[in-house]
């Protein structure tokens, strides 16, 4: 699904089984927003291929949230790292990731919507990846509001 923001931020809004064959291709993914709320959800082998094929095509923020945000906000830093490591790289260094455990949608969906650098990168979105649960129907409902 994609939709407009009332600030005119493109935003791509997709299943984590779906996200990369619903991403389209002349979009710069330059925010990208991921859910964690299952034990599962916040190692880095579960968002690993997400989280590198949204590096390799310009995110720059990555914002995790739920229960279990800070723990793979964590994971995505330490993968960060080990790219870096083996690619001889600062990728690290050039993004930022944040969590949010206690913020309530409309906050989080605020922060994401309005308080996240785009940047000047010339065809720029967002893209909220989002999973099939009650907490992230309200992330949805507050998204389209926003």
């Amino acid at each position: 699904m994609y939709t407009k923001l009332s600030n005119n931020r493109k935003v791509i809004i997709a299943s984590k089984q779906q996200v990369i064959s619903e991403f389209i291709e002349d979009c710069v993914p330059v925010v990208v927003l991921f859910t964690a709320r299952f034990d599962k959800d916040d190692s880095i082998e579960s968002w690993g291929d997400i989280v590198k094929f949204f590096i390799e095509n310009g995110a720059k923020y990555i914002v995790c949230v739920g229960s279990l945000s800070e723990s793979l906000h964590d994971s995505i830093d330490d993968f960060l790292y080990a790219m870096d490591d083996d690619n001889n790289t600062n990728i690290s260094t050039d993004i930022i990731t944040t969590y949010h455990v206690d913020e309530d949608c409309s906050e989080t969906i605020d922060y994401f919507a309005y308080a996240t650098d785009m940047g000047e990168v010339e065809n720029a979105c967002m893209v909220a990846v989002l999973q099939d649960t009650k907490e992230d129907d309200e992330l949805l409902i507050a998204l389209k509001k926003a």
